[in-house]
This record gives structure tokens, C-alpha cells and sequence, in this order.
């Protein structure tokens, strides 16, 4: 278990006998945590060699070990995690190969047919510990490989960093951050359009939920909450565009949201350019609806650029639909 008591500096300037008395003190620990993750002598030779050169190296630099015990623990486990996953499957060998060293659990000498099945057991778990995350995967050899207790394991752990993710039985939902300008229109129950990059083409139905009281004064912004059936094949951590539906009208006029600039569009009339006030709708990212100002055939200039005066002769043209 860890010693409480020492304190070990470790610096890029540090000389060769430091590093030796490093090694003479913690080898051992480095060696046995190594192979009760990778069950091979070889591979704990190797990570044993990666350890202690990242140190000479001065990948280590300038850090200080209040708990030193612990921290060649974690770096032995996460040497030997690193390994497995380079790996497709790792290779187990049986406890009893190993002399001069300590037998780890999961050892029995009771049959042969037994043994095998430890062996096949030791085996199924380094291949799911492999697989967990990083910070998964040190908690995990901690526990279970070197007997760490929870308090132990969560002075190594450096705290800056999640443990782990839980979920619960709530359905999933959408947090989308509305502007300060129009959230007075938004209510719970109104319909929500949501699409994903994950799923392009397709629109899928949501249900404002809640709203939060305090708005990001920064930002200034409202969070969302947008509430998602059961059936929603979205999955955490997507990115999503987001409409809230703040009423729905029937053959609504629509223009392309760049050709309105200050609630002005540039509209095309005999081949020449004028100004046209409009009184604009819902709008979104690509589109804004227009309520009064246009007709239904009007041509207007769908991306204007600086510079366009009025009376000036264009040649319109029909654009193409995306």
C-alpha cells in the first residue's frame, strides 16, 4: 500500500542515481502490477522498461511523487493497458510459469481442467479491461489487480479527471441554448424539428420540456430542455440542429436566409434592382418567412453582395435547388 510518509522529486535534471534508487526500491511493484494485467512475464518486462525510461527520458519531468507507491502502480497499469489495446487479443500464460515472484489470485490447483478454466478466465478479463476507457481501465486494475481500496484509488487518481459516466433510466433528451431575444416565445409543450449530422435526411420530433430560469448572461442565452421519445435512435453525445415550432402556417412564403439583410431584400423587377421593405416570420438557418413585402413569384437576389445600388441592371436566373 502506499507509504504516506515518503516523497520522491523527480526533475529532468535528475542523475543516474536517482533513477537507480528508483529502481531498486520500486521495480518489484512495477514488475507484479504489469503482469497481473498483460499475464506476461515478457510484457511486464517491457513495461517495466517503459516506466522507468520514460523517467531517464524525462517524459516524467518535473513532478513530484507524494505518493510514489501509487503512482508506479498507475504507471505500470497504464504501460500495460496501452499494450493490451495494441493488441487484438492478449496473451495469457499460466501463474505458476513465474519464479521469484508473487502469485496474484485466480490460481487454482485443483484439476487440470480447472486451471484451464482460470486461465481462460484471466484471459476474458484482460481483454474486457483492454477494452474499458483509460481512467476505466486504471480504476479497474487498481481495485480488483492490485487491492487498492476506493480512498487509495481516488488519492492516485488525479482529480481533475471524470471516474465515470451514469446513466440512468430517464429517457434522453436534447439541451439546446436559445437567444435571450427569443425565448419569451418559447413554451413547454411546443413541437421541436431536430436533425443530426448523424442521421443526414432526416427529421426527427421533439417536445420543449422545461426552460431554465437563469439565462447565461454571457452568452445570453436560456438553456432548452427538448424532451425525445423512447424510440429516439438518437444516442448521447450527438450534435443536433434544433426548431423550435412556434406556430405553423400553411403555404407560408419562404426566401433564403441571406437574401433578407435588416429586414431588407434586394427584389428584381423588369431586370432591374430595387429595395424592398419586408416584415419577416419564423426563420432558421437557411430560411425566413416572409409575411408581408414579397408575392409568391417575386424574384429577389438570394445571396446579396456589397455594393448593389438601385436601378442597376442584373440578368436574373432561376437557382438551383439543393
Amino acid at each position: 500500500m502506499a507509504d504516506s510518509g515518503s516523497k520522491i522529486s523527480v526533475s529532468d535534471s535528475a542523475d543516474g542515481r536517482d533513477l537507480e534508487a528508483l529502481f531498486e526500491r520500486h521495480h518489484d511493484r512495477v514488475f507484479r502490477a504489469a503482469y497481473r494485467v498483460t499475464g506476461s512475464p515478457a510484457d511486464a518486462e517491457d513495461v517495466l522498461q517503459t516506466v522507468f525510461l520514460r523517467l531517464a527520458r524525462g517524459s516524467e519531468a518535473a513532478i513530484t511523487l507524494d505518493n510514489p507507491d501509487g503512482y508506479f502502480a498507475r504507471a505500470a497499469i497504464n504501460a500495460s493497458l496501452d499494450l493490451l489495446r495494441a493488441r487484438k487479443r492478449s496473451k495469457a500464460v499460466a501463474v505458476d510459469d513465474i519464479e521469484g515472484h508473487a502469485a496474484i489470485g485466480l490460481v487454482s490447483r485443483r484439476t487440470p481442467e480447472s486451471a484451464h478454466e482460470d486461465r481462460e478466465l484471466r484471459g476474458l478479463i484482460r481483454e474486457a479491461v483492454a477494452k474499458l476507457g483509460p481512467t476505466a481501465g486504471q480504476m479497474f486494475a487498481l481495485r480488483y489487480f492490485e487491492g487498492y481500496d476506493n480512498g487509495e484509488i481516488g488519492q492516485i487518481i488525479a482529480a481533475d479527471k471524470p471516474l465515470l459516466w451514469m446513466l440512468c433510466c430517464a429517457p434522453l433528451r436534447v439541451s439546446a441554448e436559445v437567444d435571450e431575444e427569443d425565448i419569451a416565445q418559447v413554451r413547454p409543450g411546443q413541437e421541436v424539428l431536430i436533425r443530426a449530422d448523424a442521421f443526414p435526411g432526416k427529421i426527427f420530433r421533439g417536445t420543449v420540456q422545461s426552460i431554465t430560469p437563469k439565462g447565461d448572461p454571457v452568452a445570453r442565452t436560456y438553456r432548452v430542455r427538448i424532451a425525445l421519445p423512447e424510440d429516439t435512435p438518437l444516442m448521447i453525445g450527438m450534435t443536433a440542429e434544433t426548431n423550435i415550432v412556434l406556430r405553423n402556417a400553411d403555404n407560408a412564403l419562404l426566401v433564403p436566409a441571406g437574401a433578407v439583410q435588416q429586414d431588407v431584400v434586394w427584389r428584381v423587377t423588369d431586370g432591374k434592382l430595387e429595395k424592398q421593405k419586408v416584415i419577416v416570420g419564423a426563420k432558421d438557418a437557411r430560411e425566413v418567412e416572409i409575411l408581408s413585402g414579397l408575392r409568391d413569384g417575386d424574384r429577389i437576389v438570394a445571396s446579396p453582395t456589397p455594393g448593389l445600388t438601385a436601378g442597376e441592371t442584373v440578368r436574373p436566373y432561376e437557382a438551383v435547388a439543393r
